[in-house]
């Protein structure tokens, strides 16, 4: 089995590169980056019912495709009070930004060998968020992960509606190219609907530079269930959860079959 390789160590988490600038999540992004998302707290919509408490063990999900877009088996494990790490085929990943390190928008980590352990980078988000993590790496076969974990709201709202605005990450595998981008959701609490666009997308390599390649928007249906949700849009499949006091954030994951663009998302509650 095609393991992804990368250990969280001291040495791992210097290799991280800040990008976006700053170490807030909703601060302006630099030229060629996905379009600052207005808010960012952890406002509560036009509803929002009674829902309030956490769950304190990060929970979420990952997925493993091969370099022609097949989903491979894999096994995922959350590790409990940890939002910064994560392990996928037994093998632990870093996705935060660790002490010392300042958070951008997105964070970059390039290709190397730490311990005889080797990858070729990932592009993490939400390392700004209280609740959620998300995010891409790829590993030496082009083995790419996506994943999303945080802690769950134990009590959901159950009327209301609400926006939510954040980023999303997706990899092509056509072009074996990375891309970050924006996402915004529609979310109806009563209904138990949710409505979402993932756009703005331009290319972005694990180094952390940007270039001017682009792909097109994605867009995304769910119904929600608890505190997870999941939908099929055409050839788009996602999944995710609702984190943090009365869901103040989500995450997820999406896949397209038809152009094999896989990736995450996260967004806050505005």
């Amino acid at each position: 089995m095609n393991k992804l390789v990368l250990a969280l160590t001291t040495a791992s988490l210097l290799a991280l590169t800040a990008c976006g600038g700053g170490g807030d999540e909703d601060a302006p992004v630099q030229v060629n980056q996905p379009t600052n998302p207005s808010g960012g707290g952890t406002g509560g919509g036009t509803g929002g019912g009674t829902g309030g408490s956490t769950n304190t063990n990060a929970i979420g999900n990952a997925a493993k495709f091969n370099k022609s877009g097949t989903e491979q088996s894999t096994k995922f494990q959350s590790i409990a009070s940890d939002l910064n790490v994560l392990v996928v085929d037994g093998v632990k990943l870093p996705v935060g930004a660790g002490t010392g390190i300042s958070a951008g928008t997105f964070m970059t980590l390039s290709g190397g060998s730490i311990n005889g352990l080797k990858y070729n980078g990932g592009i993490f988000g939400g390392t700004a968020h209280a609740y959620s993590r998300y995010g891409l790496v790829k590993d030496t076969s082009d083995n790419v992960f996506i994943y999303y974990q945080g802690n769950p709201t134990s009590t959901m709202p159950t009327t209301g509606t609400a926006k939510y605005n954040g980023y999303s990450v997706a990899y092509k595998q056509a072009d074996g190219k990375t891309y970050t981008g924006n996402a915004a959701f529609d979310v109806d609490f009563g209904g138990k609907t949710i409505t979402g666009t993932l756009s703005n997308f331009t290319e972005k390599a694990m180094s952390g530079t940007s270039a001017s390649s682009t792909i097109a928007n994605v867009s995304l249906k769910a119904n929600i269930s608890g505190n997870s949700f999941s939908g099929k849009n055409g050839n788009v499949q996602t999944e995710g959860k609702f984190y943090g006091t009365n869901a103040a954030e989500m995450a997820g994951k999406f896949s397209d079959s038809t152009t094999k663009i896989q990736g995450a998302f996260g967004a806050k509650k505005q």
